[in-house]
């Protein structure tokens, strides 16, 4: 039993009693069979789960509450190599402990065995390939069903499944073999999926090349057709590219996406292209381009690179403190050609993001942070270019407790609230969240948010608490939340929290712990058999439905009843939604596809979105290139011929137009413009909306004749702008818009204005003031900016080009006008106004520390990309505000899930991203990364140190020892937590996580982790401490990984979003290969199988690869590893492996002793080295690839002097998981 702290405290504090129900709400209880085999579990909330073992210890069987209840066991079947093959649920109305004795009974009188065969079996409802009557529970029928594994071939697959075999990509920009591989033994090849709540099923298969890796999967969707994705390599193993066919329909279109990647030479991703439709005569994308620095950190990611410009739509710059933590994203203010932001071959920056940690602090409100917390955080978008922040506090436990907004303007003094809970300013930010409470297990106790309170009468938002949030846990306690009070009441906010009801019980709970019912919310929610929300009611008539397969992935999502019905179709990436409109959108690498008409309507083609987002995943910046037609062009060439066309875009052209052939720059009419006649002052005018980073040209030609007096002193002008009353209204998207900063002012005086000018006294009389101007006004109608160009001496009886222009620094709309305040004639004419759009910002958003959008300061994507906070997908229908994370679903208002935790990280099942989601997030509703992470390496040094201890006791340098005995275990703890959860996506990304999402997944995952970690302590334990590796002993560790294997279960995308902590999105590098076995595997002898039976040695000493061998034994039958020799590498120098095992080798050893080791090695070179006074002196022997590039390792030989030092050192590099290439002397 484990007691949690708020449970302690209790007992030691309170005095309450250690019954049953009291441990049934605070303690984790485990019960164990006489064989140490985990048969009992019970977490705080939730009823015992139960698991039953067969007499050869694989878990069979499984039940949690919802289960029980149902008289249900969820149960696995085996095949002769006890992998699972079939997964499923049975009624079965029999304890746990009768269930063992059941099956043991079965087993000893012979009516049951331990595994089914391949057998072409058609049952009632679907045809499989195994039967069904030999194994436990032997009357499962095709209704039990939910997944079927197949290995080692494909003959499962009939003529009605001719669609799903493989099939060569007839693109030329593609290169596939014309068969895939027919050595697939041990290989996963078919998995057979069924549609939770039918009878549907669905079939994904995996085909091979010669080298063991993944060539194509084939997958049925649930619309009735295939999708088929091909992979090519390069020689080492690297995608190069990805082929994706879909389909919808057999008659509807095919939409194909080619993306291609490049490398640097040593292995970190580089380009990355896209070909989407290349059939509808589409060009290739540069999407991305990566740089890194010296240490592999990414420091420059530039998107969208646009051939017109010869630039990138974006450069995202990175930068890092000493510590590695992430520091700048761009930076704070978006200046250029700073450190932070070199952006000379891009765009200017549209979001710029710093994080402060523990110097250099801002804002003045919290304190510096040396834990790792993040003390600020500061934001500017080029929308509106406000600069922003949070400061934000913590307990002592590191949960957060305050995160105060403010902004700048001449100091953090700026958006501050309104109006306090008691009617007055309390000048607290307008998005600030504060006073967090907890209690010893992390559950909230209280919290205060600021937003949007109400609408003033003039339309204006007034800021003040929104929420004031009091969690209550019941009389008893524990960690289901039972009721919130809102002491702040209801406010104008769309996403605040409605406290509807005063109901002691607001919130219910079935067997499993999961959320049943929500009073204020009025939610009813019902689940399916993996914990995921069947249905959501919202009151009476409003509902979410939810389709998922049974292995979790999500198909459909219909919203109905409510005030918007809706569906969202998921078709293996690709997004089919109905609202605001049909739409198709797909994922991207660098953001998303959708597909649609150009803006210009002309066709229906793929139109690129690509996002920013911080170091969360959240998403803040999504902007497009809209391709095509990137500039917005209206003319007003003044002919009577274009009247009609050009009057919907420009206004005052009608009563301006004169016919004079004498006086047009181009055909017959211009517009003469005359202050001193009615109507003549002003000439055409037009508004246009811009946004952040678009450009405005506006021009126009203008002359006037010399022959004419001017006789009008400027001080006279006000009097005719007073007398010209009747000033044009400017039309922004087809609707009038009111004039009140433009025609105001100059009927005020507009001479006065322009007489602030100097030069305008100085220009000689003649000269009339005729002019073209832009005002620029912000998205509230307020004037920003204004730039005027005056007709000059070279107007006189000759045409004059006029052109003004600028770029929008936030979004707003321009009004273009021209006109003449001398009541002398002028002639303007072809006026073009012209908007370039390069990178336009399309949807924004920020967020509180919980995930609670700040609306008011936020754009909404059309349509609205819902992958926002943690980059996972947002429901807000009817107020729901729930994020869907994959696993379960968080509740950003409350700050907390509603589905306990599948992994029991913390004291409380339903605490969110550790009470820290500034530093934390979660990436599947499973486990926080970096918790498994830091764990398995903590456990992983303290058990090498203790295995070793008897060594390190009696060495000299004990200390040291200790040392590098905690680096081995904690390398290989590391290793286990990441290739487990490497394993585990790379299971679910080929075919549809079936085994991980079923009995006996975690452990299986597990084990292959832990078998990486084994091979690897293996490694360097035996060249450290010379200790013999076993088989055997991998097996053991195999087995203590399968333990485990419930935490390490799911860690990938924490992995992936580790790797690059700016670009946490695991779509932004090339697909995980890890699940693919390798060319050489080959299966042990008799005599080895013999020897392992008996527990001996199979071999002794290190493997030369170990990611192969691993490969060999996770993806072929138990044991098939071989050792390709029985010399322990790195012990003695003899070939390259030997250097690349231990680089200590090389001291003391000369360059011609080497030579003649290692300079015959195939696919190596000797070379010389060296530059000036060094040139010819030193040496490299490098490694080339068969197409003739170098492969990165090389070793190199420098005989000193320079800048290399005076000693004469060797180098080695491209030694795996090694950035630093070591140098011995």
């Amino acid at each position: 039993m484990i007691m949690s702290p708020e449970g302690v405290k209790r007992i030691v504090s309170a005095g309450e009693q250690l019954n049953s129900d009291f441990i049934a709400r605070w303690a984790y209880l485990f019960k164990f069979d006489y064989r140490g085999r985990k048969t009992s579990k019970k977490a705080p909330g939730k009823a015992w789960e139960y698991t039953v073992y067969d007499r050869w210890d694989r878990p069979v069987a499984t039940q949690d509450g919802n289960e029980r209840k149902q008289g249900k066991w969820e149960f696995a079947k085996y095949d002769e190599l006890n992998r699972i093959i079939i997964t499923g649920q049975i009624n079965i109305a029999r304890t746990g402990e009768q269930l063992t004795a059941d099956i043991e009974s079965a087993v000893a009188a012979g009516t049951i065995g331990r595994y089914e065969s391949s057998n072409d079996n058609a049952t009632a409802t679907v045809r499989i390939g195994y039967t069904l009557t030999k194994s436990w529970p032997a009357t499962a029928a095709g209704t039990d069903l939910y997944t079927v594994n197949y290995f080692d071939n494909y003959s499962f697959l009939n003529a009605s499944q001719d669609r799903l075999r493989y099939k060569q990509e007839a693109s030329s920009d593609l290169s596939s073999p014309n068969a895939a591989s027919t050595l697939t033994v041990g290989f996963p090849t078919i998995i057979q999926t069924r549609i939770l709540g039918s009878n549907n099923w669905l079939i994904a298969v995996t085909y091979y090349n010669d080298k063991a890796r993944i060539l194509q999967t084939t997958k049925e969707n649930q619309l009735g057709n295939v999708d088929r994705v091909t992979t090519e390599y390069d020689y080492p193993g690297k995608i190069i590219k990805t082929y994706t066919a879909h389909n919808v329909t057999a008659s509807g279109p095919t939409h194909t996406i080619l993306y291609r990647y490049t490398y640097y030479d040593d292995g970190s991703p580089n380009e990355l292209f896209a070909w989407f439709n290349k059939k509808d005569g589409a060009a290739e994308i540069l999407l991305s381009k990566k740089e890194y620095n010296e240490l592999g950190q990414l420091v420059d990611e530039k998107l969208g690179f646009n051939p017109a410009s010869g630039k990138y739509l974006q450069s995202i710059d990175y930068r890092y403190n000493t510590k590695g933590q992430p520091s700048c994203l761009n930076n704070r203010d978006l200046q250029d050609g700073v450190t932070t932001n070199d952006d000379l071959d891009a765009e200017p920056d549209l979001f710029g993001l710093e994080l402060k940690y523990d110097t250099d602090l801002q804002t003045g409100s919290t304190a510096a942070c040396y834990n790792g917390n993040i003390a600020e955080s500061l934001w500017k978008s080029r929308r509106d270019n406000k600069l922003r922040s949070f400061a934000y506090r913590y307990d002592n436990a590191n949960r957060i407790i305050d995160a105060k907004y403010a902004a700048y303007n001449s100091g953090w003094t700026d958006e501050k609230d309104d109006v306090g809970i008691n009617g007055s300013a309390s000048s607290i930010g307008r998005f600030t969240t504060s006073d967090i409470k907890y209690d010893l297990n992390g559950n909230i106790l209280q919290m205060n948010r600021v937003g949007r309170r109400t609408i003033s009468a003039g339309g204006l938002p007034i800021y003040g608490p929104i929420d004031q949030l009091r969690y209550n846990y019941g009389s008893a306690g524990g960690n289901q939340l039972r009721s919130v009070v809102d002491q702040a009441g209801r406010s104008d906010a769309p996403n605040d929290f409605e406290d509807v009801t005063s109901s002691g019980e607001e919130y219910t709970y079935d067997a499993n712990g999961n959320m049943a019912s929500d009073a204020n919310k009025s939610l009813s929610v019902s689940y399916n058999e993996l914990d995921l929300p069947s249905q959501v009611k919202v009151g009476a008539t409003a509902s979410t439905s939810f389709t998922y397969s049974a292995t979790g992935e999500k198909f459909s999502q219909i919203h109905s009843g409510g005030s918007t019905n809706s569906q969202i179709t998921y078709v293996n990436g690709f997004v089919y939604t109905t609202v605001p409109g049909p739409a198709l959108s797909v994922a991207t690498p660098t953001g998303r596809a959708l597909y649609g008409t150009t803006p210009d309507n002309a066709t229906r083609r793929w139109i690129q979105e690509y996002h920013i987002r911080d170091h969360l995943g959240n998403l803040r910046i999504a902007f497009r290139d809209e391709g095509q037609a990137p500039v917005q062009r209206m003319a007003a060439t003044m002919e009577a011929v274009n009247a009609e066309k050009e009057t919907k875009t420009f206004d005052n052209l009608n009563a301006t137009r004169q016919f004079d052939p004498n006086h047009a720059h181009t055909g017959s009419y211009a517009a003469r413009l005359n202050a001193g006649q009615v109507q003549r002052m002003y000439g055409p005018s037009a508004s246009v909306q811009v946004h952040a980073g678009d450009s405005l040209h506006f021009e126009a030609y203008g002359r006037y004749d010399v022959l004419k007096k001017a006789g009008v002193w400027p001080a006279l002008l006000p009097v005719a702008v007073a007398a010209n009353t009747d000033a044009p209204s400017a039309t922004r998207d087809g609707q009038a818009v009111p004039r009140r900063s433009l025609i105001p002012r100059l009927a005020a005086g507009l001479t006065l204005t322009w007489a602030a000018i100097p030069h305008l006294f100085q220009r000689p009389e003649k000269v009339p003031r005729a002019s073209i101007k832009y005002d620029f006004y912000d998205k509230d109608s307020v004037l920003v900016a204004s730039e005027v160009k005056y007709l000059e001496h070279d107007a006189a009886n000759a045409w004059q080009q006029l052109v003004v222009g600028f770029k929008a620094k936030e979004d707003g709309y321009v009004v273009a006008s021209a006109q003449n305040g001398s009541p002398k004639d002028v002639w303007l004419d072809d006026f073009t106004l012209r908007t370039t759009t390069v990178a336009m910002i399309v949807q924004e958003n920020h967020y509180d520390p919980w995930g609670q959008n700040l609306v008011d300061i936020e754009v909404a994507g059309t349509p609205d990309c819902k992958q926002q906070y943690g980059n996972q997908e947002r429901l807000d229908d009817d107020g729901l505000e729930w994020v869907d994370h994959g696993a379960r679903y968080y509740d950003s208002q409350l700050g907390r899930w509603h589905v306990p935790d599948p992994a029991d990280q913390f004291s409380s099942p339903y605490l969110a991203m550790g009470n820290n989601p500034v530093v934390h997030t979660d990436p599947d509703g499973k486990i926080i990364p970096l918790l498994v992470i830091g764990g398995a390496a903590l456990v992983g040094g303290i058990i090498n140190v203790a295995a070793h201890w008897g060594k390190i006791n009696s060495s000299p340098h004990g200390f040291r020892d200790g040392l590098v005995a905690f680096g081995i275990g904690a390398a290989a703890g590391t290793l286990s937590a990441v290739t487990g959860g490497a394993a585990a996506g790379a299971v679910a990304t080929a075919y549809g996580a079936g085994a991980a999402a079923t009995i006996g997944g975690g452990a299986i995952i597990g084990a292959v982790g832990a078998a990486y970690g084994s091979i690897l302590g293996g490694i360097g334990n035996t060249a450290y401490f010379q200790d013999p590796y076993s088989l055997k002993q991998m097996l053991y560790d195999t087995a203590i990984g399968a333990a485990a294997g419930g935490l390490i279960n799911g860690a990938v995308k924490g992995v992936n979003y580790l790797k690059g902590r700016w670009a946490p999105s695991p779509l932004g590098e090339a697909p995980l290969q890890t699940a693919s076995p390798p060319s050489d595997a080959s299966p042990l002898s008799d005599d080895q199988i013999a020897k392992l039976e008996n527990g001996e040695t199979i071999f002794d000493g290190a493997v030369d690869d170990a990611g192969n061998q691993m490969n060999s034994f996770a993806g072929n039958k138990a044991g098939d590893v071989a050792s390709s020799s029985a010399r322990r590498v790195g012990v003695q120098l003899e070939t390259i492996q030997d250097v690349y095992a231990n680089p200590e080798l090389l001291r003391g050893r000369s360059p011609s002793e080497i030579k003649d080791l290692l300079g015959d090695t195939p696919g190596w070179r000797v070379e010389t080295l060296g530059k000036g006074s060094q040139a010819g002196r030193g040496m490299v022997i490098k490694q080339y690839l068969p197409n003739g590039n170098p492969s990165g390792k090389l070793i190199q030989w420098h005989p000193g002097g320079g800048h290399h030092g005076p000693l004469p050192y060797w180098k080695v590099k491209g030694i795996p998981n090694l950035p630093n290439s070591p140098e011995i002397f």
